[in-house]
């Protein structure tokens, strides 16, 4: 399965391997799909036997950061429960099976930043829309070696591959995307230590932050940082609003590839949501002070 994974790549090869690389010596091998991360996830979990619910390993709403390694061992234990149990139980008999494969959605983080599979998920979903230069809609799908010796599994998998991977015009450069995450994950360090002393933003969430209800998990799941995504409170409603209007129109400056964006946040209107791109910290900061403070 190995190698059939790394053929599919085509010339993406490299790019393949340095996505599999990034996940652990678990993963099997890596390949490109043209489709939405949510798509993919749909897909795969009616055809794959025994695939979980997708866990997203970072929400860029809550900021909540699941616990990849903790959910894997349930998994587990509640197979090896199914199994002690299976004679005569009314699960056995209605054909159910407990879900044992983890699948993991990576997209708001990378696979950089969050080796999923080194802490146990089998299926991960990368949404690469943030690479410069890729093509829209591709996102990378990495599997473990324990999915690809499973018989019933690999023989869905590879059908999922069959059907998908025609449509991919162009496999997108991954030569620079762990340098890009790291300067993502600086700057969003950055980033969080100027709002934290801003009088006019309340409460900073940000898994790496101190204090954090995110921090601990996080602390024991992602590596080299904590990604780019982070979470502030400003006064009110229309300070929200106001905010996300100036950021609309003025430009964070400076060179980039990937620059930040500003957003709300559905569940808190006097929130806003900030992905940091991979612009020099200071021209972030000095745009988010125009932002807060047009005046």
């Amino acid at each position: 399965m190995a190698e059939s994974v790394r053929a599919a790549a085509g010339d993406g090869l490299a790019a393949a391997a340095r996505m599999s690389a990034n996940l652990g010596k678990r993963c099997a091998g890596t390949y490109f799909v043209a489709t939405a991360a949510s798509e993919l996830c749909q897909r795969l979990q009616s055809r794959v036997p025994s695939l979980s619910e997708c866990l997203a390993a970072l929400d860029p709403v809550t900021l909540a950061v699941a616990d990849i390694k903790g959910a894997k061992g349930a998994l587990m234990a509640a197979r090896r429960q199914q199994g002690r149990g299976a004679h005569g139980s009314d699960e056995a008999a209605a054909g159910t099976v407990t879900p044992f494969w983890l699948l993991v959605d990576n997209s708001a983080i990378g696979s950089f930043t969050s080796p999923a599979i080194m802490r146990g998920a089998d299926v991960v979903i990368d949404d690469l829309s943030s690479v410069p230069g890729a093509p829209g809609g591709v996102c990378a799908l990495s599997l473990s070696r324990d999915i690809c010796q499973d018989a019933k599994a690999r023989a869905a998998l590879e059908q999922a591959i069959g059907q998908l991977k025609a449509s991919v015009a162009r496999v997108p450069d991954m030569a620079g995307y762990n340098e890009l995450c790291v300067k993502r994950n600086h700057n969003a360090q950055a980033v969080v230590a100027d709002l934290t002393c801003h009088p006019a933003v309340g409460e900073v969430r940000y898994p790496g932050l101190v204090g954090d209800p995110a921090r601990e998990i996080a602390l024991h799941t992602f590596e080299h940082g904590f990604g780019p995504w982070v979470l502030f409170c400003v006064a009110g409603v229309a300070e929200a609003q106001a905010a996300l209007q100036v950021a609309q129109e003025l430009g964070t400056g400076g060179e980039a590839q990937v620059r930040s964006e500003l957003f709300s946040a559905p569940d808190d209107k006097a929130a806003l949501r900030l992905v940091v791109g991979d612009e020099d910290p200071l021209a972030i900061v000095m745009w988010l002070e125009a932002v807060l403070d047009p005046a």
